[in-house]
């Protein structure tokens, strides 16, 4: 039941972001308490307050990098809501399914506009010489938006790619 609530909010996500660049706070509430119910239905009592803790610690370790501009804060909460309903080793495995597609989709954008060198130096510098006097490595102002990726796609993969590993008894 949770795979079915959670590859629906994650296809309702996806729509949202694709058409309108954001996800909506009360498609993630509802999202947040069907997962939930369906947690203390199939679970028990325990296993929601553990449900809890560990969405709350997903977006409070993912929360530096939306103060970095590296992810938007949706993505985080839809995150913290997936890492809530399932298992940590399953997270963990979405997670890095997730981060290998979209690692590949950001170098194929990147060499698509040309720009790797470019960013490559950039985040380089950004990172060695320290933030001081720095601008914040994206500014939407001056970036512009056609280097900015939609993850949810990518996430929805990774969540599809894990069940269908978990299925086939990968991991």
């Amino acid at each position: 039941m949770k795979e079915v609530l959670t590859a629906g909010l994650l296809l309702a996500a996806t729509g949202y972001d694709v058409t309108r660049r954001k996800i909506p706070n009360g498609l993630l509430g509802i999202g947040a308490i069907a997962g939930l119910l369906v947690t203390l239905y199939e679970c028990g009592v325990v296993q929601m307050g553990e449900c809890i803790i560990r969405c709350i610690v997903i977006v409070a370790i993912c929360w530096p990098l939306f103060l970095l501009r590296a992810i938007g804060a949706g993505d985080i909460k839809l995150l913290g809501i997936i890492g809530g309903m399932h298992s940590t080793s399953f997270f963990l495995n979405v997670v890095l399914v997730f981060l290998t597609l979209s690692g590949i989709g950001a170098f194929c954008l990147l060499c698509k506009n040309g720009l790797f060198s470019k960013r490559m130096r950039y985040a380089f510098s950004y990172f060695t010489t320290g933030r001081m006097d720095k601008r914040l490595y994206y500014d939407k102002r001056i970036d512009g938006t056609e280097m900015t990726m939609i993850l949810t796609p990518y996430l929805l993969a990774a969540y599809l790619l894990a069940m269908a590993g978990r299925w086939c008894g990968l991991w």
